[in-house]
């Protein structure tokens, strides 16, 4: 099966139960999907951040909007399926903002 994003775009190929599987430690895979479920939590909050996203897309020769709207989503996707494939090995590990996080007094 092959997804088409929009008019013009090159096919992607679908994510298959046969695709090679690659090992990383468990530590990689979480600080991976925490820093990409931050990414996608800041371009989603900002729309200075989503419009500076979508002029670097261009310049790089995509069509801004859908390349924009396939980045963002395409972040969401990997941090959840990251998050995903911990869970389901049982694995809950701490989040490395957490150590950044201050005392509630000082956040006010």
């Amino acid at each position: 099966m092959t997804v088409i994003t929009g008019p013009g775009a090159i096919p992607e190929p679908a994510d298959h139960d046969d695709d090679p599987r690659i090992m990383v430690s468990a530590w990689t895979a979480a600080r991976a999907a925490e820093i990409l479920a931050l990414t996608g939590e800041l371009i989603a909050a900002d729309p200075e951040v989503t419009a500076a996203l979508a002029r670097f897309l261009a310049g790089k020769g995509a069509g801004p909007l859908p390349a924009a709207a396939w980045l963002t989503a395409s972040i969401s996707e990997a941090a959840a399926a990251l998050d995903e494939a911990l869970a389901f090995e049982g694995i809950s590990p701490d989040r490395g903002l957490a150590r950044y996080w201050l005392p509630p007094a000082v956040r006010r």
